[in-house]
């Protein structure tokens, strides 16, 4: 991600789909907090990033 690209601020876990907090989605989506129902952890993503990562995500729900 190159400086001048701003930051997706990331309402939905892109692991397990779950809803962040109004909260904590600034933290999550700087990569400094875990996702409150899976805990995993993110990185910093530009918007299309982070709808991609979205869509494979649903994706992979789906399979399952």
């Amino acid at each position: 991600m190159n400086d001048d690209q701003e930051i997706a601020i990331q309402s939905r876990c892109i692991h397990c789909l779950g809803e962040h907090y109004v909260l904590n989605q600034l933290a999550v989506s700087y990569g400094d907090a875990g996702c409150h129902h899976c805990g995993r952890k993110s990185r910093q993503m530009t918007r299309d990033e982070y709808i991609e990562a979205l869509t494979a995500a649903r994706e992979k729900q789906v399979i399952e």
